[in-house]
């Protein structure tokens, strides 16, 4: 199957650049979609640029990533997320569309790892290294989920020239539903039917994949690498188990507790009701967060407190599941 992209769907203006260093030197904030070609790596990424013009009073520019694509069907991309958001609280913002779900549409959900051959992780490295340098702006890695694997992923490459701020992340993909793991690697990794279909898959298929792209973000201190950290984790998604309790035990030798687990003042994980089960984050709690670490200097510590998880208590209460 093979779905062309609709950049009609945005109703915005589309502008193509024949590589990172043409977008680079052109560069001024120009609201829509700019098509970025990196030659040497046969790819194509798309980046829409949304809000208002950074000005000398941001701190960090946000850079969004998504999740999977809901009810995907015969959508076509790009996909972008959060730009309701970014309009109604007023910062300006980065959206980036996975191509792999443009070149394998039978897929909701492609981590933004890229396929077996174009070395995507290092081309969004060297462009949103090269955006950060040009406006000479910090970065703000951000998403849920599957989008939140992204700016976990593109952290261990930015390091410190960026933050994070992900909520419920996955943090190794092999971990995640059976059924979209198992379409992933038929769809990038090529493995057969029969294949997925032993009972030993993952311990057959892990080395495999791991050898050519990374399917999880388990590194020691990872936690740490950016600048600054929020994680933000439903207290009832089995992702906490599953997914924060590993991540955590390779940055700290504490417990891991509901409530606020801080490394430092500046690498922060909450684990909270703030949805229930691996229900999205309220847009409002999201946007808010984005806005304060966008324009914020204070540390992680005076502004993500107690209090703050306290307000969130009263302000976004979960809805229970029926």
């Amino acid at each position: 199957m093979v779905i062309t992209k609709n950049y009609k769907q945005w109703k915005c203006l589309h502008y193509s650049w024949d590589s990172v260093n043409h977008f680079i030197e052109d560069f001024s904030w120009r609201p829509g979609v700019h098509s970025i070609r990196f030659q040497d790596m046969n790819l194509e990424v798309d980046i829409m640029l949304s809000g208002l013009q950074p000005d000398p009073s941001l701190v960090r520019l946000p850079v969004l990533f998504s999740g999977a694509i809901s009810k995907r069907g015969t959508k076509a991309g790009p996909f972008f997320s959060g730009l309701k958001i970014a309009s109604t609280f007023e910062f300006p913002m980065i959206s980036i569309a996975d191509p792999l779900l443009d070149s394998k549409p039978e897929l909701s959900l492609g981590w933004y790892t890229g396929g077996t051959e174009d070395r995507l992780v290092e081309a969004l490295s060297n462009l949103l290294g090269s955006v950060s340098a040009c406006l000479n702006v910090e970065l703000l890695l951000t998403g849920g989920s599957g989008g939140g694997f992204a700016a976990l992923n593109l952290s261990r490459e930015l390091a410190d020239r960026a933050s994070v701020f992900v909520w419920n992340p996955q943090t190794d993909i092999y971990n995640y539903g059976e059924r979209h793991v198992k379409e992933y690697l038929r769809q990038v990794f090529s493995f057969a039917h029969a294949t997925l279909d032993r009972s030993d898959w993952k311990v057959y298929c892990r080395p495999r994949t791991n050898r050519i792209l990374a399917t999880n973000v388990l590194v020691r201190d990872l936690l740490k690498f950016p600048k600054k950290l929020l994680y933000l984790q439903n207290r009832t998604d089995w992702h906490f188990d599953t997914h924060l309790r590993p991540l955590w035990k390779l940055s700290s030798n504490a417990d891991l507790i509901a409530g606020l687990n801080a490394i430092d003042e500046d690498h922060v994980i909450a684990v909270h009701d703030f949805a229930s089960g691996h229900d999205p984050l309220d847009p409002d709690l999201i946007g808010s967060v984005i806005k304060e670490l966008a324009y914020g200097e204070k540390s992680l510590g005076d502004v993500f407190n107690q209090e703050w998880l306290l307000e969130r208590e009263r302000h976004y209460r979960p809805i229970a599941r029926g």
